[in-house]
């Protein structure tokens, strides 16, 4: 049952006049200054003395409730009143209640009650509860101290929910009805999680790793719609790249329950435009929706709605917000709530301290008591044989003074130790300790919704240079920064004609004369790909990091497949507008004209859905592991129709495959071990299996692709 709240600008004042500083009080209904308040028991009603109470309320914010509420609450009141009738105690029931010392509490179907006794001292009926507003900071220029000049007409939802909860005990939320049957399991089970943290016994934020492609968009927008029913005003605010907005607005049209507005904070135009917004946020029933972008100009106006307003903050692909000393980072961790969402479905992407940092910024406190814990049990155990196990003692006096200890000591202990570790034994034990620690606020699910898919399989093809190209990597080896080493020679691995175009050169690509195909590896694999999947009648997906290798491969398939840019050739990229990009989306998924799309790995995340694709094509290997797999699983997801084949591509015998290759293997394989316990593979490389002789893949079996392919490998997405 929700709880009735005051609304306006009403404030209570204590019997010295002062202004009550707590934020939940409660006050009784037509009380006069000198009355008797009474105190009820089941079934009993006597009148006993009651301190005086006086309160003050501004005539022009009064609001009379609807007649529609006020029968519905008088019809509840006489429900329990009979029920109280019911339960009706004799006189030695009054006797051990005039004994008693009384310890108060309140209950939602009663009121406030003595927990020993059962005296009922005030009916729910007849109590309200009025919060204090939180005041926006203004700091003073002579002193560095910050200081309070106006305040909200509105509690920020946080102040109100955390109070309700402590209280009251509010009950766990309950799914729609109207969205119940559609949902899955492991949606329900994420919808309890949800609530248990954000609304239920110790209060705070979450991560939701559910894998990529099994619906945490709708499972979110379910719990939102119960928990604004539950706290009308508790105004969500859900964070996502700017590409991610519109797709959130549209899932939100779909899935709607109850009359709920959805602002779309990056759609408002200039700052005054943007604060209108935001008021509309904070009077109506309505979700806000921005980019991360905007969450690093916290600042002014703007900033305080944005950092005392939201009672529940939803973080889309949270993964971003990995790095410490970002901005994103920072500012999100001024937002007052402590219900904060994080959804993703690779949480895990380069390292530990990257993970520390998504733990810390949902649950801060309880990452500094786990600190403790972590370095305790795990320190001697997890450094390499190599190195000096360390002590409590060895930790400088300072650096355990300092705020960021917690962080160091996760750092020592289960950071980049692990990554550079041998001792596999003490690394899974290590983890079991961590999954332990983050069990109650982290849910994981694989994915079995996946299983009822067509299926996936996921190679991974090592392809033999062509000498020209090995000639090119050889000349290139002087390179000392490594960043234009990598993109060099991820240029040269495609064909050798890039390699100019990275060192500044003007060959003309458009040239058909240019370009022979035998010289370039990875581009004549691909095209043998394309033709195929035309002649199948399949579609196929080609993400690369660097456009310029999209833009070969698109002008080939115009020569070679006499195809046009804007037909049978789509371009998804960073550049593209949120309209753009949606348009060519449906028509990739759509039109049966669309054969081939080619899109930017990074601009590809979760919630993008093209499922029109049944062949994938990873031309290089990416340093973080998890960007991969959101881009397969742009295919691989619900509303799959076939099955998927995803073909990851590595130069044989190069820095990618001994050093990119191995790094990333290495880092999926410790991601695997995290959060899922059932794995038990003693090495990295376990979860890659030789299928050189023994591809299932009726393309790979013979024919062109099985050119100049050394190796194939297969692994369990």
């Amino acid at each position: 049952m929700p709880l009735i709240a005051s609304e306006g600008r009403e404030k209570k004042r204590n019997v010295d006049g002062e202004e009550g500083e707590d934020d939940l009080e409660e006050f009784t209904f037509g009380s006069p200054r000198h009355s008797k308040s009474r105190e009820v028991k089941y079934g009993q009603i006597d009148d006993l003395d009651e301190p005086n109470y006086e309160v003050h309320v501004d005539s022009d914010s009064d609001r009379e409730p609807s007649p529609e509420i006020e029968d519905y609450f008088a019809e509840i009141w006489r429900e329990l009143d009979v029920m109280q009738r019911q339960s009706k105690r004799d006189d030695h029931d009054k006797e051990k209640q005039e004994g008693c010392a009384h310890i108060f509490e309140i209950k939602m179907d009663v009121g406030k009650f003595c927990s020993q006794c059962g005296l009922i001292k005030e009916d729910i009926k007849d109590m309200c509860f009025k919060w204090r507003a939180p005041r926006p900071i203004y700091r003073q220029q002579s002193h560095a101290r910050e200081r309070r000049v106006h305040s909200w007409d509105e509690a920020d939802g946080d102040e109100i929910l955390s109070e309700e909860a402590r209280l009251i005990g509010m009950p766990p939320l309950e799914v729609h009805r109207s969205l119940e049957n559609v949902m899955h399991p492991h949606q329900r089970e994420g919808f309890k999680f949800l609530s248990k943290n954000l609304v239920e016994e110790d209060m705070g934020g979450c991560i939701l790793a559910f894998a990529p492609g099994t619906g945490k968009s709708f499972l979110m927008i379910s719990f939102i719609h119960s928990f604004m029913l539950q706290v009308p005003n508790a105004r969500p605010m859900i964070v996502a790249p700017k590409s991610m907005l519109r797709p959130w607005t549209q899932e939100f049209k779909k899935w709607q329950v109850e009359e709920t507005t959805v602002l779309n904070l990056t759609e408002a135009g200039d700052d005054a435009a943007k604060l209108e917004m935001l008021k509309l946020w904070q009077e109506t029933r309505s979700v806000l929706l921005l980019g991360y972008a905007q969450c690093t100009n916290m600042c002014g106006e703007i900033g305080r709605y944005l950092i005392e307003g939201p009672g529940l903050v939803v973080l889309d692909e949270g993964h971003l917000a990995r790095t410490e000393n970002t901005k994103i980072v920072k500012s999100l961790s001024r937002v007052h709530t402590k219900r904060r969402v994080l959804l993703s479905g690779t949480p895990f992407n380069n390292n530990f301290e990257e993970f520390y940092t998504l733990l810390e910024l949902v649950r801060p406190d309880f990452m500094r008591r786990a600190s403790a814990y972590i370095m305790k049990e795990t320190l001697n155990t997890l450094v390499p044989d190599s190195v000096e196990p360390m002590s409590s003692e060895t930790i400088s006096p300072q650096r355990k003074r300092s705020s960021n200890a917690g962080r160091q000591a996760f750092r020592d202990a289960i950071g980049e130790n692990h990554l550079k570790s041998s001792r596999y034994d003490s690394i899974t034990t290590a983890l079991a300790q961590l999954r332990r620690l983050i069990q109650p606020f982290v849910a994981w699910h694989k994915g079995k919704i996946l299983e009822t898919l067509p299926g996936i399989t996921d190679l991974t093809i090592m392809l033999e240079l062509s000498p020209k190209q090995r000639e090119l990597l050889e000349n290139n080896k002087g390179e000392v920064i490594r960043d234009t080493l990598q993109k060099r020679a991820a240029a040269i691995y495609v064909h050798p004609i890039l390699e100019p175009v990275i060192a500044g050169g003007r060959r003309n690509q458009n040239d058909p004369g240019s370009i022979d195909l035998k010289q370039g590896a990875k581009l004549r694999w691909v095209m043998d790909l394309v033709e195929l999947c035309d002649a199948a009648k399949e579609k196929v997906l080609i993400f690369s990091e660097y456009l310029y290798s999209l833009a070969l491969i698109e002008n080939e398939a115009m020569r070679r497949m006499k195809w046009s840019k804007g037909s049978q050739i789509l371009r998804i990229d960073g550049s593209m507008d949120t309209s753009v990009r949606e348009a060519v989306i449906n028509k990739f998924n759509n039109s049966p004209d669309a054969k081939m799309l080619c899109a930017s790995i990074k601009a590809c995340g979760e919630g993008i859905s093209l499922v029109g694709a049944s062949r994938v094509v990873i031309l290089e290997v990416i340093w973080n592991p998890s960007v991969t797999r959101q881009a397969i699983s742009r295919a691989f997801r619900i509303g799959q129709q076939k099955k998927v084949v995803v073909y990851r591509l590595i130069a044989a015998d190069t820095y990618e495959e001994y050093r990119m290759h191995e790094t990333a293997t290495r880092k999926e394989w410790l991601s695997k071990l995290l959060f899922d316990p059932s794995i038990s593979c003693a090495d990295p490389n376990s979860i890659l299996w030789d299928v050189t002789n023994d591809c299932s893949d009726s393309f790979m079996k013979h024919g062109p692709l099985r050119n100049g392919v050394r190796s194939i490998y297969e692994r369990e997405f």
